[in-house]
């Protein structure tokens, strides 16, 4: 039965030290609004699993012959699940109620910044170790530029990201063979330039990555256009600034999609703050 880790009863972060001695664990990340931490022990020699929690950049803890998953705890819409029978500790979203008007993808919140690595007490001799945790969700940006000799777009304040992993284990790192797709908010600017912002767990290889702009026309409609993006994707996989360029009249010729009639509407339709 796969449950939530805010199910855990989590006690004081230091253990009483037996014949083995202490091992003290400090937490290096580079983001420094984390202040927040699970630890989570896995002992090698019974299966037993020990959860700590703590404020603090360090835990102390008795020696044995155990690994230690160690993740943040400040996220909103990152959701870290467990299935502790088989030892495996995972992050994802939950699914939105919304549906996506194209595409066959489940529609899924953005992650929020997720650190965590998993270590084994062994490796380190003496009475303390760093632990250097690595991002779990990356940032990408979107710049793309559009080419509208007739003016025929008015803005596009929505897009969304298509073929990224459903989730991520902390503990190998393995991403999900299951991809969703997850809406961000964009801008429309005076140069024509559609910007925005996405966060993702990343792309397993060998999946299509697919960015579609949500284009509000002059006439009131609404037509989406597709981008393959997967090979940007692949080559900055940590993150970074995704580019391309879309012909309008090009784009709308080719589109399969029907255009849907849509009311102007102010506001723009942010799913999760960055």
């Amino acid at each position: 039965m796969l449950t939530l880790m805010s199910s855990c009863n989590y006690i004081d972060p230091v253990a009483n030290a037996d014949s083995g001695g202490t091992l003290k664990v400090s937490v290096a990340c580079g983001d420094n609004s984390v202040k927040k931490w699970h630890f989570d022990i896995f002992s090698y020699d019974n299966d037993d699993i020990s959860h700590y929690y703590s404020e603090d950049d360090n835990i102390v803890l008795e020696r044995q012959n155990a690994g230690i998953l160690i993740y943040n705890d400040n996220t909103e819409r990152t959701k870290v699940k467990n299935d502790y029978d088989n030892w495996i500790v995972y992050a994802t979203t939950d699914i939105t109620p919304e549906v996506m008007p194209t595409g066959k993808q489940p529609l899924y919140y953005m992650p929020d910044m997720l650190y965590s690595t998993y270590m084994d007490i062994d490796e380190y001799n003496g009475s303390s170790a760093t632990a250097n945790l690595s991002p779990r969700v990356f940032k990408y940006d979107i710049d793309i530029s559009v080419h509208d000799g007739e003016n025929r777009v008015r803005s596009c304040t929505e897009a969304y990201v298509e073929g990224m992993a459903q989730s991520v284990d902390l503990i190998t790192n393995r991403k999900s063979e299951e991809t969703v797709a997850m809406a961000f908010a964009t801008t429309y600017s005076t140069d024509r330039h559609v910007t925005g912002q996405f966060t993702t767990f990343g792309a397993k290889g060998g999946k299509t990555v697919t960015c579609v702009l949500a284009l509000l026309l002059q006439d009131g409609s609404r037509t989406y256009v597709t981008l393959d993006i997967s090979e940007q994707i692949a080559a900055n996989l940590s993150g970074g600034t995704v580019k391309s360029d879309v012909n309008v009249e090009e784009a709308m010729a080719d589109s399969t999609e029907e255009t849907v009639t849509v009311e102007p509407r102010d506001s723009d339709n942010v799913h999760i703050g960055l």
